[in-house]
Formats: C-alpha cells, structure tokens, sequence
C-alpha cells in the first residue's frame, strides 16, 4: 500500500493569545489606512489649489489675449489750469506728451491755486 501526503483544509480555533496578536495587526492595519486617507486629502487638496492656480492665470492670459490691454498702475501729475482755467490736464509723468484725460478741477484745488490751505480761512 502506497501512502500519499495531502493537506486539506480544516477548522482551526484561534488561541487567546493569537486572537491578541491578529488584534493588533488589525488595529496596526487600520491606522495604515486612516493615515493614507488623510495623505490623499492632503495631496488632493495640494492638487486642487495647483490646478485653480493654474486656471487662474490661463483665465488672466485668456483676457489679456481676447481685449488686447491690460490695466496697469503708472505714475501721472495733474497739471491745473491747463488746457483752461478750471481744468486740470493729467498726463503720464515718464511721457508728459501722453494725455490720460482732462477733467473739472475741484473746488478745493481751485482754492489752493489762490494760496489758500484746506481749513484755513480768508
């Protein structure tokens, strides 16, 4: 009679000490899992503010592209009583030949043009 080796699958009962040990593999494995939930959040919402940067300044460039200007911030002078008495002519200070607009003085440069200094009385 010949004699062949084989496993077969039987019901193991798992002792205290063993049911401690897979305890703790799962509690191990748990905090695995909360802990890389917490890098996705942290890498999506990494991910979230780069692609709204992103489109931000493709929007910025759309408009700049579609009107063709821009706004910027350039340093002007008021020039009073110019081209008349009452108006003010301001023009670019790097390129006095550029007029931005022309516009009504007001009534307290008007004064000033006189010598008189705000709150001060005739």
């Amino acid at each position: 009679m010949s004699e062949r080796r084989l496993y077969e699958p039987i019901k193991y009962v798992f002792k205290p000490e063993e049911i401690r040990e897979l305890g703790e593999a799962l509690a191990r494995e748990n905090q695995n899992v909360y802990d890389l939930g917490e890098q996705k959040k942290t890498a999506m919402a990494t991910f979230t503010a780069t692609i709204k940067a992103a489109n931000k300044r493709a929007a910025e460039l759309t408009t700049k592209i579609n009107n063709g200007y821009e706004l910027r911030e350039v340093e002007c002078v008021a020039i009073m009583d110019t081209p008349r008495p009452g108006m003010k002519r301001i023009v670019r200070l790097d390129d006095p030949d550029v007029e931005i607009r022309t516009e009504a003085m007001t009534l307290q440069e008007m004064q000033s043009s006189f010598g008189f200094q705000p709150g001060e009385e005739a």
